[in-house]
């Protein structure tokens, strides 16, 4: 989890470089969940995250790579921290849960055992997190 969470202290220049982003792997005026207006740099072929950026400030890192995630157990996670996890519906299933450290910058979503995909951004209150990027998933998930 170390490896995702490092990314955070990365300026833009420092991420371009280390994950190989040139032109073609900037997209602009993307969004994710309730965030528009982003700088999206995602480089496939040599990191399975996308980053997220607002004026060249990290707002988000999303993982979703079934391998890049492998060795990732929500159990694992969970104890990381010192701390319970707030718990809501996920987008991502039915039986699906998003767990949310907000003050430690981390959530991720689980089912089976699993972790589905992992969210990465600056530490915020819970509040805030629910304001600011989560999104309720539709009816038929939840």
């Amino acid at each position: 989890m170390e490896q995702w969470l490092a990314f955070k202290d990365l300026s833009y220049e420092e991420l371009k470089q280390k994950v190989g982003i040139n032109s073609n792997h900037i997209e602009l005026g993307v969004s994710y969940q309730k965030l528009n207006g982003l700088t999206r740099l995602f480089n496939r072929q040599a990191n399975p995250a996308r980053f997220y950026f607002v004026d060249q400030n990290l707002v988000l890192i999303y993982v979703i790579s079934p391998t890049a995630l492998a060795n990732l157990s929500p159990e694992a996670i969970k104890n990381y921290f010192d701390k319970a996890p707030e718990i809501l519906p996920s987008r991502t299933g039915k039986t699906a849960k998003h767990v949310v450290f907000a003050e430690h910058g981390l959530a991720f979503s689980q089912d089976s055992g699993r972790v589905i995909f992992l969210e990465i951004f600056p530490p915020m209150d819970f509040q805030d997190y629910l304001e600011k990027i989560y999104e309720e998933p539709e009816p038929s998930y939840s």
